[in-house]
């Protein structure tokens, strides 16, 4: 894949810096649970991490077009507002190759910061049927 101009991140909180922090994934892995910040070259799979707080357990469904985050065990938010911090991609690496999750070591300043809707955006992200719990927990719950 060839490395895009820019790259997405998004977040219930606003940052004036994205500063780097200890990932929480499920995966196993080891690229996807370093110290750094995280982004995406999709602008929606961004947006599904603003939708859901960090705490609840989730996975991106890849067969949706676009991409929806799933919610395992928590809610989607309502009424809200998160930000999608839009970055130069010129100090990350793309780790795992071709997963579409991007990393860096650096604390990365914004290009820009939009301040959107939660309602807005809800298509995003669906709450978890027992079909994808189920694959949850064979493939992605089995590293916890």
């Amino acid at each position: 894949m060839k490395k895009p101009k820019f790259l997405w991140h998004g977040s219930i909180k606003k940052f004036n810096f994205l500063n780097p922090s200890k990932a929480k994934d499920n995966s196993g892995e080891n690229e996807s649970n370093l110290f750094g910040v995280y982004a995406t070259d999709i602008k929606e799979l961004a947006i599904g991490f603003g939708l859901i707080d960090k705490k609840y357990d989730k996975f991106a469904d890849y067969n949706k077009n676009p991409v929806q985050m799933v919610v395992i065990n928590g809610e989607i938010r309502k009424g809200e507002s998160f930000y999608l911090y839009k970055i130069s991609s010129k100090d990350f690496t793309e780790k795992p190759k071709n997963s579409h999750q991007w990393f860096s070591f650096k604390k990365v300043k914004p290009l820009e910061i939009l301040k959107l809707e939660v309602d807005d955006y809800n298509y995003l992200t669906r709450k978890a049927t027992k079909k994808d719990i189920k694959y949850y927990k064979s493939i992605i719950g089995k590293f916890k």
